[in-house]
Protein backbone atom coordinates (compact mmCIF):
# COMPACT_ATOMS: atom_id res chain seq x y z
CA UNK A 1 0.00 0.00 0.00
CA UNK A 2 2.85 2.35 0.83
CA UNK A 3 4.51 1.54 -2.51
CA UNK A 4 1.30 2.38 -4.37
CA UNK A 5 0.98 5.69 -2.52
CA UNK A 6 4.60 6.56 -3.40
CA UNK A 7 3.98 5.66 -7.06
CA UNK A 8 0.87 7.83 -7.05
CA UNK A 9 2.88 10.83 -5.83
CA UNK A 10 5.94 10.30 -8.03
CA UNK A 11 4.23 9.33 -11.31
CA UNK A 12 3.53 12.95 -12.47
CA UNK A 13 7.15 13.97 -11.78
CA UNK A 14 8.48 10.92 -13.66
CA UNK A 15 6.21 11.70 -16.59
CA UNK A 16 7.54 15.25 -16.80
CA UNK A 17 11.17 14.20 -16.32
CA UNK A 18 11.23 11.24 -18.73
CA UNK A 19 8.78 12.72 -21.24
CA UNK A 20 7.09 9.31 -21.35
CA UNK A 21 3.32 8.96 -20.89
CA UNK A 22 2.74 6.95 -17.73
CA UNK A 23 -0.42 6.04 -15.86
CA UNK A 24 -1.99 9.31 -14.83
CA UNK A 25 -3.37 7.98 -11.56
CA UNK A 26 -3.25 4.60 -9.90
CA UNK A 27 -6.33 4.97 -7.68
CA UNK A 28 -8.75 6.08 -10.39
CA UNK A 29 -10.18 2.56 -10.73
CA UNK A 30 -12.56 1.67 -7.87
CA UNK A 31 -11.89 -2.03 -8.43
CA UNK A 32 -8.17 -1.48 -7.89
CA UNK A 33 -8.88 0.34 -4.65
CA UNK A 34 -11.04 -2.60 -3.50
CA UNK A 35 -8.34 -5.15 -4.27
CA UNK A 36 -5.69 -3.05 -2.51
CA UNK A 37 -7.81 -2.82 0.61
CA UNK A 38 -8.56 -6.56 0.46
CA UNK A 39 -4.87 -7.43 0.13
CA UNK A 40 -3.95 -5.19 3.06
CA UNK A 41 -6.65 -6.77 5.21
CA UNK A 42 -5.67 -10.33 4.23
CA UNK A 43 -1.97 -9.75 4.86
CA UNK A 44 -2.73 -8.16 8.25
CA UNK A 45 -4.83 -11.18 9.30
CA UNK A 46 -2.21 -13.67 8.12
CA UNK A 47 0.60 -11.84 9.88
CA UNK A 48 -1.39 -11.69 13.14
CA UNK A 49 -2.53 -15.33 13.16
CA UNK A 50 0.63 -16.92 14.54
CA UNK A 51 1.24 -14.39 17.36
CA UNK A 52 -2.43 -14.60 18.33
CA UNK A 53 -2.38 -18.41 18.42
CA UNK A 54 0.87 -18.50 20.35
CA UNK A 55 -0.07 -16.02 23.05
CA UNK A 56 -3.54 -17.49 23.46
CA UNK A 57 -1.96 -20.56 25.11
CA UNK A 58 -0.25 -18.45 27.80
CA UNK A 59 -1.99 -17.63 31.06
CA UNK A 60 -2.26 -13.84 31.28
CA UNK A 61 -2.33 -13.93 35.10
CA UNK A 62 1.08 -15.56 35.14
CA UNK A 63 2.50 -12.83 32.96
CA UNK A 64 0.90 -9.93 34.83
CA UNK A 65 1.61 -11.26 38.34
CA UNK A 66 4.31 -9.28 40.12
CA UNK A 67 6.41 -12.32 40.97
CA UNK A 68 10.12 -11.64 40.72
CA UNK A 69 11.27 -14.75 42.56
CA UNK A 70 12.50 -16.19 39.26
CA UNK A 71 14.59 -13.12 38.46
CA UNK A 72 18.34 -13.32 38.60
CA UNK A 73 20.97 -10.65 39.00
CA UNK A 74 21.75 -10.94 35.29
CA UNK A 75 18.13 -10.36 34.26
CA UNK A 76 17.80 -7.38 36.59
CA UNK A 77 21.05 -5.90 35.27
CA UNK A 78 19.93 -6.50 31.67
CA UNK A 79 16.57 -4.81 32.32
CA UNK A 80 18.30 -1.76 33.81
CA UNK A 81 20.65 -1.53 30.83
CA UNK A 82 17.72 -1.71 28.42
CA UNK A 83 15.95 1.08 30.31
CA UNK A 84 19.05 3.27 30.15
CA UNK A 85 19.48 2.57 26.43
CA UNK A 86 15.83 3.35 25.82
CA UNK A 87 16.07 6.62 27.75
CA UNK A 88 19.26 7.69 25.94
CA UNK A 89 17.78 6.81 22.54
CA UNK A 90 14.60 8.75 23.30
CA UNK A 91 16.60 11.75 24.51
CA UNK A 92 18.77 11.66 21.38
CA UNK A 93 15.70 11.56 19.15
CA UNK A 94 14.10 14.50 20.95
CA UNK A 95 17.32 16.54 20.85
CA UNK A 96 17.77 15.66 17.17
CA UNK A 97 14.24 16.75 16.30
CA UNK A 98 14.67 20.01 18.19
CA UNK A 99 18.01 20.67 16.42
CA UNK A 100 16.49 19.98 12.99
CA UNK A 101 13.55 22.25 13.80
CA UNK A 102 15.85 25.09 14.87
CA UNK A 103 18.07 24.67 11.81
CA UNK A 104 15.09 24.74 9.45
CA UNK A 105 13.76 27.80 11.26
CA UNK A 106 17.10 29.58 10.85
CA UNK A 107 17.26 28.63 7.16
CA UNK A 108 13.73 29.81 6.47
CA UNK A 109 14.26 33.13 8.29
CA UNK A 110 17.80 33.78 7.03
CA UNK A 111 18.17 36.76 4.70
CA UNK A 112 21.62 36.90 3.05
CA UNK A 113 20.77 40.09 1.18
CA UNK A 114 20.34 38.40 -2.18
CA UNK A 115 17.89 35.95 -3.70
CA UNK A 116 18.44 32.24 -3.14
CA UNK A 117 15.35 31.05 -5.02
CA UNK A 118 13.99 31.43 -8.54
CA UNK A 119 17.51 31.57 -9.97
CA UNK A 120 18.70 29.36 -12.84
CA UNK A 121 22.47 28.95 -13.26
CA UNK A 122 23.91 27.69 -16.53
CA UNK A 123 27.41 26.21 -16.36
CA UNK A 124 29.72 26.54 -19.35
CA UNK A 125 31.50 23.19 -19.64
CA UNK A 126 33.34 24.17 -22.79
CA UNK A 127 36.93 25.36 -22.91
CA UNK A 128 35.80 28.28 -25.06
CA UNK A 129 34.55 31.29 -23.09
CA UNK A 130 31.84 33.21 -24.97
CA UNK A 131 32.66 36.81 -25.74
CA UNK A 132 30.72 39.89 -24.76
CA UNK A 133 28.75 39.81 -28.00
CA UNK A 134 27.71 36.19 -27.42
CA UNK A 135 26.57 37.02 -23.89
CA UNK A 136 24.51 39.86 -25.28
CA UNK A 137 22.75 37.52 -27.70
CA UNK A 138 22.07 35.00 -24.92
CA UNK A 139 20.63 37.69 -22.65
CA UNK A 140 18.35 38.90 -25.46
CA UNK A 141 17.06 35.34 -25.89
CA UNK A 142 16.47 35.01 -22.15
CA UNK A 143 14.51 38.27 -22.16
CA UNK A 144 11.84 36.55 -24.29
CA UNK A 145 11.06 34.08 -21.48
CA UNK A 146 7.94 35.01 -19.43
CA UNK A 147 8.87 36.07 -15.90
CA UNK A 148 12.47 36.87 -16.84
CA UNK A 149 14.08 39.48 -14.58
CA UNK A 150 17.78 39.75 -15.44
CA UNK A 151 20.79 37.68 -16.50
CA UNK A 152 24.49 38.20 -15.91
CA UNK A 153 27.70 36.17 -16.23
CA UNK A 154 29.14 35.36 -12.81
CA UNK A 155 32.56 34.16 -11.69
CA UNK A 156 31.38 31.68 -9.05
CA UNK A 157 28.27 30.28 -7.43
CA UNK A 158 27.03 32.27 -4.43
CA UNK A 159 28.21 35.87 -4.01
CA UNK A 160 31.62 35.89 -2.38
CA UNK A 161 32.01 32.14 -2.66
CA UNK A 162 35.79 32.48 -2.95
CA UNK A 163 35.86 34.52 0.29
CA UNK A 164 38.29 37.19 -0.92
CA UNK A 165 39.28 39.80 1.67
CA UNK A 166 41.19 43.05 1.50
CA UNK A 167 41.95 46.14 3.52
CA UNK A 168 40.58 49.37 2.07
CA UNK A 169 40.83 52.95 3.20
CA UNK A 170 39.47 56.45 2.70
CA UNK A 171 40.52 59.96 3.61
CA UNK A 172 37.80 61.85 5.49
CA UNK A 173 38.31 65.14 7.33
CA UNK A 174 42.12 64.75 7.29
CA UNK A 175 41.75 61.33 8.86
CA UNK A 176 42.74 58.02 7.31
CA UNK A 177 40.14 55.32 7.84
CA UNK A 178 40.89 51.64 7.24
CA UNK A 179 38.46 48.75 6.97
CA UNK A 180 38.69 45.01 6.28
CA UNK A 181 36.02 43.92 3.83
CA UNK A 182 34.88 40.83 2.00
CA UNK A 183 34.78 41.54 -1.72
CA UNK A 184 33.88 39.85 -4.98
CA UNK A 185 34.57 40.48 -8.66
CA UNK A 186 31.60 41.04 -10.95
CA UNK A 187 31.57 41.16 -14.73
CA UNK A 188 28.15 42.59 -15.56
CA UNK A 189 26.05 45.52 -14.40
CA UNK A 190 22.98 43.26 -14.30
CA UNK A 191 24.61 41.17 -11.56
CA UNK A 192 22.70 42.94 -8.80
CA UNK A 193 19.36 42.73 -10.59
CA UNK A 194 19.87 39.01 -11.26
CA UNK A 195 20.52 38.32 -7.56
CA UNK A 196 17.85 40.73 -6.36
CA UNK A 197 20.28 43.12 -4.64
CA UNK A 198 18.84 46.58 -4.19
CA UNK A 199 20.90 49.48 -5.52
CA UNK A 200 20.36 52.42 -3.17
CA UNK A 201 22.75 55.01 -4.62
CA UNK A 202 24.38 55.74 -7.95
CA UNK A 203 22.99 56.13 -11.45
CA UNK A 204 22.29 52.99 -13.44
CA UNK A 205 24.05 54.49 -16.45
CA UNK A 206 27.20 55.08 -14.40
CA UNK A 207 27.19 51.49 -13.19
CA UNK A 208 26.71 50.12 -16.71
CA UNK A 209 29.50 52.34 -18.05
CA UNK A 210 31.88 50.77 -15.53
CA UNK A 211 31.88 47.55 -17.54
CA UNK A 212 32.48 49.16 -20.92
CA UNK A 213 36.18 49.21 -21.82
CA UNK A 214 37.24 52.73 -22.93
CA UNK A 215 39.48 51.39 -25.70
CA UNK A 216 40.53 48.22 -27.46
CA UNK A 217 44.31 48.61 -27.55
CA UNK A 218 44.92 45.66 -25.21
CA UNK A 219 46.40 47.76 -22.42
CA UNK A 220 45.41 47.62 -18.77
CA UNK A 221 42.76 50.03 -17.71
CA UNK A 222 44.08 51.95 -14.68
CA UNK A 223 40.57 52.81 -13.48
CA UNK A 224 38.88 50.48 -11.03
CA UNK A 225 35.21 51.00 -10.26
CA UNK A 226 33.81 49.66 -7.01
CA UNK A 227 30.35 49.13 -5.57
CA UNK A 228 30.12 49.47 -1.81
CA UNK A 229 27.60 47.93 0.55
CA UNK A 230 25.66 50.29 2.81
CA UNK A 231 27.60 49.45 5.99
CA UNK A 232 30.93 49.73 4.17
CA UNK A 233 30.13 53.26 2.98
CA UNK A 234 29.06 54.22 6.49
CA UNK A 235 32.19 52.79 8.14
CA UNK A 236 34.37 54.65 5.63
CA UNK A 237 32.97 57.90 6.96
CA UNK A 238 30.45 58.81 4.25
CA UNK A 239 27.41 60.51 5.77
CA UNK A 240 24.98 58.99 3.26
CA UNK A 241 25.25 56.39 0.49
CA UNK A 242 24.83 59.18 -2.06
CA UNK A 243 27.85 60.99 -0.58
CA UNK A 244 30.09 58.05 -1.49
CA UNK A 245 29.30 58.21 -5.22
CA UNK A 246 32.26 59.49 -7.21
CA UNK A 247 34.65 59.33 -4.27
CA UNK A 248 37.96 57.47 -4.44
CA UNK A 249 39.00 54.83 -1.92
CA UNK A 250 42.25 52.94 -1.47
CA UNK A 251 42.20 49.27 -2.47
CA UNK A 252 44.49 46.40 -1.50
CA UNK A 253 45.83 48.61 1.23
CA UNK A 254 48.95 47.57 3.12
CA UNK A 255 50.92 49.47 5.74
CA UNK A 256 54.05 51.28 4.59
CA UNK A 257 53.32 50.64 0.93
CA UNK A 258 53.26 53.50 -1.55
CA UNK A 259 51.39 53.74 -4.81
CA UNK A 260 48.19 52.16 -3.58
CA UNK A 261 45.51 51.23 -6.08
CA UNK A 262 42.50 53.51 -6.00
CA UNK A 263 38.94 52.71 -6.88
CA UNK A 264 36.08 55.01 -7.77
CA UNK A 265 32.74 54.39 -6.07
CA UNK A 266 30.04 54.13 -8.76
CA UNK A 267 27.18 52.65 -6.73
CA UNK A 268 26.05 51.57 -3.27
CA UNK A 269 23.90 48.49 -2.66
CA UNK A 270 22.20 47.04 0.38
CA UNK A 271 24.24 44.86 2.73
CA UNK A 272 24.82 41.26 1.66
CA UNK A 273 26.37 38.29 3.39
CA UNK A 274 29.29 37.35 1.15
CA UNK A 275 31.03 34.03 1.58
CA UNK A 276 30.09 31.15 3.85
CA UNK A 277 26.84 31.57 5.75
CA UNK A 278 28.40 29.74 8.69
CA UNK A 279 30.64 32.74 9.35
CA UNK A 280 29.62 36.12 10.70
CA UNK A 281 28.83 38.68 7.97
CA UNK A 282 31.42 41.33 7.18
CA UNK A 283 31.40 44.68 5.43
CA UNK A 284 31.25 43.93 1.72
CA UNK A 285 32.26 45.43 -1.59
CA UNK A 286 32.21 44.55 -5.30
CA UNK A 287 34.79 45.40 -7.96
CA UNK A 288 33.89 45.78 -11.62
CA UNK A 289 36.05 43.42 -13.63
CA UNK A 290 37.10 45.70 -16.49
CA UNK A 291 40.84 46.15 -16.10
CA UNK A 292 41.75 44.33 -19.32
CA UNK A 293 40.51 46.41 -22.27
Amino acid sequence: LLALVICELIAPHLTAELQIPLVESIFVNPLLIFWCALIVLAVSIIVALYPAAYFSRINAATILRANRSTETNASIYTRKILLVVQFVAMSALVIGLISIHLQLKIINNYEPGYKTKDIVMLINQSDIVPGIEKFGVIKQQFAQIPGFVAAAPILGDIPGGQELMMEIGAEKNDQSLSLNVMFDWIADADYFAAFGMQQIAGATELLQASFKPPSSNGRLNPDMNVILCRSTAMHLGFATPEAAIGQSIQLFKQRNVSGLTEGKVVAVVENSHLGSHKKAPMDCMFIALNRVV
